[in-house]
C-alpha cells in the first residue's frame, strides 16, 4: 500500500498560483470568444490596422512568395512609426490557421497570457 504524497507548503503555493493563472487565462479566452461571437458589427477601433496589414501580408505571401512579404514589412511608412510585430504575429496566425475572425481572439489570448506570465514572473523575482 502506498502512502499519500505530501506536498510541501511552497509547492502547494506554486500549484495554487499556476491553477489560478490557468483559470484567469481560460476565463479571458472564453469571454473573448463570446464577445466575438455575439458582436456582429464591423471591426473598428485601434486594433484594425494590425488585422488588415496581417491579412495583406498573408495574401501577398500567397500571391508572390515570402520574399515579397519581407520587402513589404521592411518598407518605411511615416504613418506607421512602430515595428511590425503586430502585423507579423497576425501574418503567422493567418498562415497557420487561415483567415478567420477568430484570429483576434487567439491574438488577444496569446498576448494576454504572455503578459500575465511575464508579470507573474517579475512578481516572483521581486517578492521572493
Amino acid at each position: 500500500m502506498t502512502m499519500p504524497v505530501k506536498i510541501p507548503h511552497m509547492q502547494r503555493k506554486c500549484v495554487f498560483y499556476a491553477v489560478t493563472l490557468l483559470l484567469i487565462a481560460l476565463f479571458f479566452s472564453v469571454s473573448q470568444y463570446l464577445w466575438l461571437y455575439w458582436d456582429k458589427g464591423t471591426p473598428v477601433g485601434d486594433g484594425i490596422p494590425y488585422i488588415l496589414k496581417g491579412m495583406r501580408l498573408f495574401y501577398i505571401q500567397r500571391a508572390s512568395g515570402f520574399s515579397d512579404v519581407v520587402c513589404e514589412m521592411n518598407k518605411f511608412d511615416p504613418q506607421q512609426w512602430y515595428p511590425p510585430f503586430g502585423e507579423a504575429a497576425y501574418f503567422i496566425f493567418y498562415a497557420l490557421f487561415g483567415v478567420a475572425s477568430e484570429m483576434e481572439l487567439m491574438m488577444n489570448a496569446l498576448f494576454f497570457i504572455i503578459g500575465m506570465l511575464g508579470v507573474f514572473g517579475l512578481g516572483c523575482i521581486l517578492f521572493n
